[in-house]
């Protein structure tokens, strides 16, 4: 009986450690390329040395509107705590954090526009995980 309950306690602490390892924040923007990129979501420290995006059913990027995507780091727009991206896809690859933003170092926030080189109108929602 103790062997069950210390293999319980084992299996809710890793559970427990495995669910706040990751923070996440919803986001929903649209626009167009014009201007600076625009804050897609609330911050959040960052919990790891990566992040990732998983994207909403509404989102539209495609090969002719491209999000172009960076991580910024709190007080100000122009910390940088990632490199810049372009999706022209739903991609959900993990991504790096610039050094000294990882591990809840720094509250971060996801930000983009659509490419200046498309146009229209592009809609993206979905997850940060940061």
């Amino acid at each position: 009986m103790k062997k069950l309950f210390a293999g319980f306690l084992v299996v809710m602490m890793l559970c427990l450690s495995l669910g706040s390892a990751m923070a996440s924040t919803s986001f929903s923007w649209s626009g167009d390329g014009s201007g600076d990129p625009k804050r897609w979501g609330d911050s959040q420290a960052s919990s790891g040395n990566n992040w990732h995006i998983t994207w909403g059913s509404n989102t539209t990027i495609s090969s002719s509107k491209r999000a172009v995507v960076r991580i910024y780091a709190e007080p100000s727009p122009g910390t940088y705590a990632s490199s810049l991206y372009i999706y022209n896809t739903k991609s959900t690859a993990y991504h790096p954090y610039n050094s000294g933003f990882g591990n809840g170092l720094k509250d971060t926030y996801i930000a983009g526009r659509m490419d200046n080189r498309d146009s229209g109108t592009l809609v993206v929602e979905g997850t940060f995980y940061n």
